[in-house]
This record gives C-alpha cells, structure tokens and sequence, in this order.
C-alpha cells in the first residue's frame, strides 16, 4: 500500500520515496524488537558491554553501508542499511544472552505475526492486481488486510490476540 499512501499523503512529486517506505516498514517491526531486546533483556541483565557492542557495530555497519551504497542508490541504500543495522543489533544482543533467556517462548508469537504478514501480503498483491482506482484500492487492501491478518492470529491461536479478544468482551459485557 506505500504507493497509494504515499500519492495520498505526500504527492506525486514524492513517488521516488515509494520503496524507501516499502523497506522502512519491515523496521516497523524490528526497531520494537531491538528496543525491547536491548532494554529489557540485555541492560537489566548487567549486560552493558554488550549492549555497547552491538550498539557500536550496528552504528559502525549502517555509516560504512551508507558510505559505500548512498552513492549508488540514494535514499534507498540508506533505508537497506538502516534495517541491516537493526537486524545486526537483534542478533549480536540474542546472540549475547541467548544462554540466560529462553528466546523460543519470547519469539513465538513472532512466528504467527510474520505468518500473517506474509499471507495478507499475498492477498494484497493479488487485490492489487486489479484496475482500481488508487483509494478504492488503498481502502480494500486496509480492510482485508486487516481481516487476514487478524484472522491468520485468530486461527494460529496467538496468545495476544487472544488476550485482546477477551478483554474486549469483558468491556462490552460490562456495558
């Protein structure tokens, strides 16, 4: 859906930013991650060592990235390196910790996030395939996006969605 937001929101004269969106959205889930990992797992573990190596390495990664590719493929090199540099700090922090945390139970419900990205993906490129008009299109792809991937969630058994479907019938209920 980047380009029709970005037609929307920002113009055309902005249509080049349309890939540079499409890769900065992936980051929409690993910057929480890293932050999470980071904060809440590797500092409270006296672990500040590693949190400034990995801090440092992703730093040294996305300057020498953006330094080699920038000249090359412009604003998109540096998005690419942004998420290569979030990525790099994901798995030196597990990596550094992986023996006092049990990442399988923290990760699980990962698996069903990116599952049902992936299929509403899909689903959103087969919707895109048909001649619409760009907000007729952009209001489709919203809803049944949202539809498959909660419903992906639903049928995965996603411990959150679970937890959110109950507390919204315990607020109707009262009601």
């Amino acid at each position: 859906i980047a380009e029709p937001v970005v037609l929307l929101f920002a113009g055309s004269q902005y249509v080049d930013s349309i890939v540079n969106m499409k890769v900065f959205a992936m980051d929409i889930i690993l910057s929480p991650l890293s932050g999470f990992i980071s904060y809440q797992i590797v500092l409270p573990h006296n672990k500040e060592r590693i949190f400034f190596m990995s801090t440092t390495v992703s730093c040294l990664l996305n300057i020498g990235l953006n330094m080699l590719l920038v000249p090359i493929f412009a604003e998109n090199a540096a998005a690419f390196t942004t998420l290569l540099s979030e990525l790099t700090n994901i798995f030196i922090c597990v990596y550094a910790t992986k023996k006092k945390m049990n990442y399988r139970y923290i990760f699980s419900d990962l698996r069903d996030y990116i599952l049902g990205g992936i299929i509403m993906m899909g689903c959103l490129i087969g919707v895109n395939c048909f001649d619409l008009n760009m907000y007729v299109k952009l209001g489709i792809d919203i809803f049944i996006g949202c539809i498959i991937y909660f419903s992906v969630l639903l049928i995965r058994k996603n411990s959150m969605t679970k937890y959110l479907i109950e507390l919204i019938v315990r607020k109707v209920a009262r009601k």
